[in-house]
């Protein structure tokens, strides 16, 4: 390689590292280093013409073909409830954005190859925003998001929203976790300590989220790493202490408190029984890619009238409902098996004892947190939110790439 190929390796490399610290951060700043990422990586796939794995490709493909379909039947066959016309927005087609970034994510990381010094960074990151997150719990400083009926503030971190952290936070918890267990096996004291505090401090910010999906998507995640990665009476042990931990913080005050708050439970219900009314209404086409919300009040005022108004509405607050009703039964299909993708490519490569076992460790730490993403789906639309998007296409272009064996550790 010479001097000319050099250079654009460590500029694509850095433009690929950027992202990835970035979608720890703010939209705006995450939104420039991803569109940048986006087209270096595709127009370094343009040059090298690199061959992408059929499956993903296919899958992404078919899951466009299914939202624009959904939206072309809406406007030529409109939706109709109570007597009002569901409008039709084919701008919302924009949000297909994310399913080019994992391909041009892993074109970068392939171009990059070593991974381990940017998972670094990432984790020293993360860690260290752990640190501020747990202040932001007591101070409210500098994003406020007060927790009702407690004297206390979500840890929103800089994403700005509980429910975005509780989902975008998985990834680095469980990395530095399973990481972290690699690296004591190995007796590496540097990797052992990069991956625990950002194991460990993700543990917190996800609890201090006050995310109650994320309690109960957190120790479960929990278990299912010690189920992995450990054996004999440690993994009995971690399990035994997730357990008990678990049911102390259940029985405080302040956790039973939240649990109890009647806010969101009610009104999630009545959300999810409507959007089941959308998908009979339209269940091989839906009512239009990302149009549940539209169609919320109009279905409302179509069982309640004026009094429709008393009502919350809104999307889905539940991703698996959201796609069903929005693109219909076959494209949710479509999106299951898109969604469980990278899934299934991290747990091959983590069984794959041909691998590193640091890269196998690091594969098994981005499975569970896929899980605990998926998790966190049964209660909020969490895919759609822009933040969770860069972090989650993020993954699934390094799934891309582990199972392409394009990346080393390095």
């Amino acid at each position: 390689m010479g001097k000319e190929g050099v250079l654009q390796q460590k500029f694509l490399t850095w433009i690929a590292l950027a992202h990835g610290l970035s979608s720890l951060l703010a939209m705006a700043i995450m939104s420039v280093f991803g569109g940048l990422a986006t087209l270096c990586g595709f127009f370094e796939w343009v040059r090298t013409r690199v061959p992408l794995p059929r499956a993903p490709v296919i899958l992404a493909l078919g899951l466009f073909i299914s939202a624009v379909v959904s939206l072309v039947t809406a406007r030529v066959f409109p939706v109709t409830l109570g007597g009002d016309e569901l409008p039709v927005r084919f701008a919302l087609l924009q949000k297909t954005w994310f399913l080019i970034v994992p391909f041009t994510t892993a074109v970068l990381l392939k171009k990059a190859r070593f991974i381990g010094q940017g998972l670094g960074l990432y984790l020293k990151l993360a860690a260290f925003l752990g640190l501020f997150g747990v202040v932001q719990f007591f101070l409210g400083w500098p994003k406020f998001q007060g927790i009702p009926e407690l004297p206390y503030f979500h840890a929103v971190l800089f994403l700005g929203f509980h429910l975005t952290v509780a989902s975008v936070w998985f990834f680095p918890t469980f990395a530095g976790l399973s990481v972290a267990i690699e690296a004591i096996r190995s007796r590496n004291a540097e990797w052992a300590r990069i991956g625990l505090y950002s194991g460990l401090l993700g543990v917190v910010i996800l609890f201090l989220t006050f995310s109650r999906m994320a309690w109960i998507a957190l120790p479960l995640a929990l278990v299912l790493l010690a189920m992995l990665t450990l054996n004999g009476k440690v993994r009995a042990g971690l399990m035994a202490l997730v357990i008990a931990v678990t049911g102390v913080a259940l029985a405080t005050p302040t956790v039973q408190e939240r649990i109890g708050w009647g806010t969101g439970k009610s009104d999630r219900l009545e959300l999810w029984s409507m959007s089941l009314s959308l998908v009979k209404e339209r269940p091989l086409t839906g009512v239009g890619w990302l149009h549940v919300q539209d169609a919320s009040p109009l279905f409302l005022k179509s069982q309640y009238g004026d009094r429709y108004k008393d009502y919350f509405w809104g999307h889905a607050h539940n991703q698996y409902l959201e796609v069903l009703a929005g693109i219909g039964i076959p494209g949710f299909l479509i999106w299951l098996l898109w969604v469980l993708w990278p899934l299934w490519a991290f747990v091959l490569v983590s069984r794959d004892q041909s691998n590193d076992p640091r890269i196998r460790a690091l594969s098994r730490g981005f499975a569970i947190a896929w899980v605990g993403l998926l998790l966190s789906g049964i209660t909020q639309v969490n895919l759609w939110d822009g933040k969770v998007a860069h972090s989650a296409m993020l993954a699934y272009g390094l799934a891309i790439a582990l199972r392409q064996k394009w990346v080393e550790w390095g």
